[in-house]
């Protein structure tokens, strides 16, 4: 379906496409938090996202 992003090969998990342009970023991370698929950023961290 287009989910999971191979070039990247960091980012595994199913992610909504409202996120994928922040998970995309350099030094995003795609992490999962219980139920919840965060997106969290060390470089800029004023860009975070949830999903779920």
């Amino acid at each position: 379906m287009g989910q999971q992003l191979p070039q990247e090969g960091r980012l595994a998990m199913k992610v909504r496409s409202s996120i994928r342009s922040l998970a995309r970023q350099p030094g995003a991370q795609v992490i999962r938090r219980g139920t919840k698929v965060l997106v969290i950023n060390k470089d800029n961290p004023r860009s975070k996202a949830r999903q779920g």
